[in-house]
């Protein structure tokens, strides 16, 4: 019984081993071969820097988004540690906060799963 418990871990022992080495190998190979890939890349002119394959923003004049009211709500620091949200101006985002339709407001309703158009006259009159 002591016998075979002593092999059997033994044979364990050295089956992980052997994993361990394989991943290690595989791991040291698969690196080896991206470094190699990759500076052929760079050298024909690729970029690997994603900020570089990024567009340019767009500009301020036709984004609703950027209108003074809304700006202060897409200016903030994010802390990851925290998950918390510091706004750069806190009394311009109340402002834009505050801004709410009125209750009594009704506005036309239109279902577009049921293929209902919205009334675009009646929505400008209400």
């Amino acid at each position: 019984m002591k016998r075979a418990l002593k092999w059997t871990a033994a044979g364990l022992a050295v089956l992980v081993v052997l994993l361990l080495t394989a991943y290690a190998l595989i791991n040291f190979l698969g690196r080896r071969e991206w470094q190699k890939t990759r500076a052929e890349l760079e050298a024909r002119g690729e970029t690997f820097d994603y900020a570089k394959l990024l567009p340019p923003p767009g500009p301020d004049d036709p984004n609703f988004a950027r209108t003074p009211l809304l700006r202060p709500l897409l200016d903030y620091e994010f802390d990851w540690k925290t998950k918390e949200a510091t706004w750069r101006d806190p009394a311009g985002k109340e402002r834009a906060e505050a801004v709410k339709l009125p209750d009594d407001l009704e506005m036309p309703k239109a279902d577009w799963m049921k293929g209902e158009r919205l009334d675009a006259k009646a929505w400008q009159e209400a």
